[in-house]
């Protein structure tokens, strides 16, 4: 065995989107990233009914006390899913230390394992 991971040079992040920052946005976390998924999603050339796949890390490590509310204040892979109309077969959503790497580790693995084609991977969060 090389030791190289089985599913190198075969997985790669096609499209890129990035919501503009705010401090106090006038809508709902949830809009926001429906429309920057929809921006990515169209930048790698797919469209929503090919992701096949969803992967976030929801939390937002200084909520304040607040309370997680999805399409709010979080927005969980479930929820970007249902309200971009998708049909996937893998979601799932990454909690603790290394929440962008972990994510990412789960989107690239879903890949290599087959467990879908075609991942969303976000990352949601909101400037209260």
């Amino acid at each position: 065995m090389s030791g190289l991971f089985a599913a190198r040079n075969q997985v790669a992040i096609a499209g890129y989107a990035q919501s503009p920052i705010l401090r106090r946005a006038e809508r709902p976390l949830g809009a926001t990233t429906v429309e920057t998924a929809r921006q990515a999603i169209a930048d790698a050339g797919l469209t929503v009914d090919q992701i096949d796949g969803f992967v976030s890390s929801p939390l937002f490590p200084t909520s304040g006390g607040q309370a997680a509310v999805d399409g709010l204040s979080v927005v969980t892979s479930s929820w970007l899913a249902q309200h971009l109309g998708a049909d996937p077969a893998y979601v799932v959503g990454f909690q603790g230390i290394g929440q962008l790497t972990g994510s990412l580790t789960l989107a690239v693995n879903a890949i290599a394992s087959g467990a879908a084609r075609y991942v969303l991977f976000h990352r949601a969060l909101h400037n209260p």
